[in-house]
């Protein structure tokens, strides 16, 4: 999936698996 793969390089920095959870599920509920 295309936006997993966006998030995953947007949230590279974060070490926080909570932070990147939270970016996938506002990516879904867009």
């Amino acid at each position: 999936n295309n936006k997993i793969k966006v998030i995953k390089r947007k949230a590279y920095g974060f070490h926080d698996n909570r932070y990147f959870a939270l970016k996938v599920i506002q990516a879904f509920s867009d």
